[in-house]
C-alpha cells in the first residue's frame, strides 16, 4: 500500500509539535526575520522485482531566527532536536521516520538572522 501523504498532511502532522509554539510551518518559504519552513528535498518510490513500493520523502525544516549570543544558536538547535524526537515518537500512520543526523547552521544574513535546518526522512 502506497503512501498517501500530500503535503498538506504533512504540514498538518508537523504543525501538532509543540516545538513550534503555535507559530506557523511554512511550505517552501521561510519569512524575513523569523519563522518555520518545510521542504521537501528528495521524494522517491522505489519499487522491488517482486512490485512492493515503498516512499521515501526527506523533509528539511528549517527555523530562522535573529540570533544575538551562543546560548540563542543553542536553544534554536535544542528546539530541533526536540521537534525531530517529537515527530519520530509521533509518525504519520503507516510510515517510520528517521531523524538524519543533527541540526546544522544552513545560512546567516547581514541582519543578523541566521538559518538552522534538520534532515527528517519518511519512509512507508
Amino acid at each position: 500500500m502506497p503512501m498517501n501523504i500530500d503535503i498538506t498532511q504533512i504540514l498538518t502532522w508537523l504543525s501538532q509539535a509543540p516545538q513550534l509554539m503555535g507559530e506557523p510551518l511554512n511550505w517552501n518559504y521561510l519569512p524575513s526575520y523569523a519563522g518555520w519552513s518545510l521542504t521537501i528535498p528528495k521524494s522517491e518510490t522505489r519499487t522491488d522485482i517482486l512490485g512492493n513500493s515503498r516512499t521515501f520523502i526527506q523533509l528539511k525544516i528549517t527555523r530562522r531566527c535573529s540570533i544575538q549570543s551562543n546560548a540563542d544558536r543553542l536553544a534554536v538547535v535544542s528546539a530541533l532536536e526536540d521537534l525531530a524526537a517529537w515527530a519520530a515518537e509521533n509518525p504519520p500512520e503507516h510510515a517510520r521516520l528517521r531523524v538524519s543526523g543533527l541540526p546544522e547552521f544552513t545560512s546567516r544574513s547581514s541582519s543578523g538572522t541566521e538559518d538552522i535546518s534538520i534532515i527528517l526522512n519518511l519512509e512507508e
